[in-house]
């Protein structure tokens, strides 16, 4: 138990408190993000989904297609 605390120790303490403090402002922007766009998902929607018009013509343009 001991040896695991120490190397949690080490590791916080290997970075600078500016590493950190940045990470810990970037997850929690990113957290705020997230839940925005949970509230509201029409936010993400950059296009049509669906076409106008569904139709069952032919899409082949090859010549032999068509002739029995």
């Amino acid at each position: 138990m001991l040896g695991v605390i120490a190397s949690l120790l080490i590791i916080i303490f290997s970075f600078s408190f500016t590493l950190i403090f940045t990470a810990l402002v970037c997850n929690g922007v990113l957290y705020i993000v997230l839940l925005k766009f949970t509230n509201r998902p029409d936010m993400l929607t950059v296009g049509r989904v669906f076409p106008r018009a569904i139709s069952n013509k032919k899409t082949n343009l090859l010549r032999y297609a068509d002739e029995p």
